[in-house]
């Protein structure tokens, strides 16, 4: 396997699609990046598909039921980075908001009452609760 980039004519975005690649010997890749960084993955087939489990932390979101007002703390074993996203029932992003762990967030949601569910990713997990706005 060689990390050698080769440029394919008129292949200038991301949405190049390969209708049949070289799985088995891997020779499917994709060069993201973020801002000046660029890098190459290659695409792997799973060996496996495990549940996402949280180790060592939790959410804290209170009060719960609430009026829309409220506040969230993700205790993670380490303080970083993250994204919280809060969707309905059906799935409909409400909010997203960067976050950073061990730290409370306030929000104040003016949306029907409902169960809605809170997701917050990091780097090193994925964290999940619902919660219940009653008016």
């Amino acid at each position: 396997t060689t990390l050698d980039s080769t440029i394919l004519p008129a292949q200038t975005n991301q949405s190049y699609y390969n209708n049949s690649p070289d799985i088995v010997n891997r020779y499917y890749w994709v060069i993201t990046g973020h801002e000046w960084c660029r890098y190459k993955t290659y695409y792997n087939q799973p060996l496996e598909i495990r549940a996402s489990t949280t180790i060592n932390s939790t959410i804290e979101l209170s009060p719960n039921p609430n009026n829309g007002d409220f506040k969230i703390l993700v205790n993670a074993a380490q303080r970083e980075k993250g994204t919280i996203i809060i969707t309905n029932t059906l799935g409909e992003k409400v909010i997203e908001q960067p976050c950073i762990t061990n730290e409370f967030i306030a929000f104040h949601l003016n949306r029907p009452p409902g169960i809605y569910f809170v997701n917050i990713i990091t780097f090193s997990g994925y964290y999940t609760g619902k919660f219940v706005i009653s008016k």
